[in-house]
């Protein structure tokens, strides 16, 4: 088993060039992956954001040009890993959209098909962000909560997340049941724009923690790979 994890897209304000070094680099070279898992905030939603915000895109606008940049997204990983099994999970931002619905008109929450902006072909999509996705040993959730918080969250079980755009990996060594065990957590970091107007909540411009890359797990465990490109101009 091989699982390469890519972390928060943002669709359509991500960083295409890392999504490329991913799919060229990581994924197309190594026909012994099993498993891709995006693990959620496969959009950013803006439009739908609680917090203040510019209109920078329609709502209408952004939702299709996030569509079509996930579906090409998961095209190009079916052609360049036919061989690999497909997962698509859900993030707070991914929630956005039905959280405003249920807020304001929450009787037509029932005729909103959601479920259709996260199915793709041959992708198996676990549709509530509340769910996790089991694959071996591991346990995949976007994550809702500090790193290194989430191996309790998922009840002592190797954790691998998203959701904090900082990618890095954790080793814990429990006393479980009266038997020792190393358990781990990975964070499989974020491939994003940081720069774009969309994300002005993050920290500053020159010193920030948002690290691009993905995770891959394999009989070794689970790590971090970070992305070895020059970041571009803002």
């Amino acid at each position: 088993m091989k699982i390469v994890a890519i972390g928060d897209t943002h669709f359509p304000f991500s960083a295409n060039h890392v999504i490329r070094w991913i799919i060229q680099d990581i994924i197309e070279p190594d026909p012994t992956i099993t498993h891709i898992i995006q693990v959620g905030d496969l959009y950013d939603l803006m439009s739908y954001s609680r917090f203040p915000k510019r209109l920078l895109l329609t709502p209408q606008d952004e939702v299709s040009k996030a569509r079509d940049m996930a579906e090409y997204f998961w095209k190009r990983m079916r052609d360049v890993a036919p061989q690999a099994t497909r997962h698509q999970i859900l993030g707070n931002h991914d929630a956005r959209l039905s959280k405003r619905v249920v807020e304001v008109m929450p009787e037509l929450d029932h005729l909103i098909r959601y479920k259709d902006l996260w199915s793709f072909d041959n992708v198996i999509t676990t549709h509530d962000e509340r769910d996790e996705l089991v694959i071996g040993d591991w346990t995949f959730i976007h994550g809702h909560t500090k790193f290194t918080k989430h191996i309790e969250a998922v009840d002592f079980k190797n954790v691998c997340t998203g959701h904090t755009h900082r990618g890095g990996q954790h080793a814990y060594r429990l006393q479980i049941r009266n038997q020792p065990r190393i358990l781990q957590e990975l964070n499989c970091g974020y491939v994003g724009n940081p720069f774009h107007e969309a994300l002005t909540y993050r920290p500053l411009n020159k010193y920030f923690g948002w690290t691009w890359g993905c995770g891959v797990i394999d009989e070794h465990g689970g790590r971090f790979i970070p992305y070895p490109g020059k970041r571009p101009t803002p």
